[in-house]
């Protein structure tokens, strides 16, 4: 039998499922110490954690696909939805990530401005939903229509969306407390590969001639480029903070009481209070 050298697709799926397995270690330690000193499980780098482990299951459903002949329709539908899931998770750890750090300078200081920012984090859950919802109504062409295709538009909208208002976020941080901060210079460089990213998702969404399932290999670079390295970038950068609050030790330990949100009014009230008693002890 004639020996068929790998595809281009099918190059890129192996060499970026690799990225993510790498990237997730780091993830998956950060994510933990968050957690034992006291952060919410939630908090931070739960989105990092879902942003590789839903890249791994995307790609290896992607070689399940291609390696099928282009046949097996349910690989191609969980390619696309594990693909989609990915974003809500760097969106959130960068979200996360803004009010741990606007919660140590004394931002987001109004009872309303908390809950406004905890409130707008909920939409990528809409959001994520909307995009799930549409993208396992796919048919075997690669074809989407109908309340299924507009729920993937709204999705892919709302999520843009949230990305200008937490690009306004950070804007309002520069504004009060910009020089001086790696952290808050990190995070504004991250929410320029998520604005490359999500762009891009919203071209695709709209031109139904980038649909993934009919994806030939000269437009594999565009799902690199515009995609996965915006991805990859983010991460990174985000795992860099992360670094940079545990060795700094600005992760300061719950001591088994647990740190609150930044939006959580009545637990960050307390936690103050304590924290001013302790002191004059």
């Amino acid at each position: 039998m004639a020996h068929v050298p790998f595809s281009s697709i099918e190059i890129t799926s192996v060499v970026f499922l690799a990225i993510f397995a790498i990237l997730m270690i780091p993830s998956s330690y950060i994510w933990i110490s968050y957690m034992r000193a006291g952060y919410p499980w939630r908090y931070g780098f739960w989105g990092a954690f879902l942003l590789c482990a839903a890249r791994l299951a995307c790609f290896i459903s992607e070689l399940v696909f291609y390696g099928s002949n282009y046949r097996n329709t349910s690989a191609a539908i969980a390619f696309i939805v594990t693909l989609s899931i990915g974003y809500v998770g760097l969106l959130e750890c960068e979200s996360a990530l803004f009010a741990t750090w606007a919660e140590r300078h004394g931002m987001l200081a109004s009872p309303t401005a908390q809950q406004l920012h905890g409130k707008i984090r909920l939409l990528n859950i809409v959001a994520l939903v909307l995009l799930i919802y549409g993208s396992t109504n796919y048919d075997s062409s690669g074809n989407v229509s109908g309340t299924a295709k507009a729920c993937i538009q709204a999705g892919t909208i709302l999520f843009l969306v949230l990305t200008i208002v937490q690009a306004g976020y950070l804007a309002y941080g520069w504004l009060k407390r910009g020089r001086g901060s790696n952290t808050l210079a990190l995070l504004t460089v991250t929410i320029a590969a998520l604005f490359v990213r999500i762009i891009y998702g919203v071209y695709s969404t709209f031109n139904r001639n980038v649909s993934i399932i009919t994806f030939n290999h000269k437009n594999v670079k565009y799902l690199v480029g515009a995609t996965l390295v915006p991805e990859v970038v983010a991460l990174i950068l985000m795992i860099t903070i992360g670094f940079i609050n545990i060795r700094g030790e600005k992760l300061s330990p719950a001591r088994g009481r647990g740190h609150p949100e930044a939006y959580d009014v009545e637990a960050l009230d307390a936690h103050r209070k304590q924290n001013r008693n302790e002191s004059r002890q």
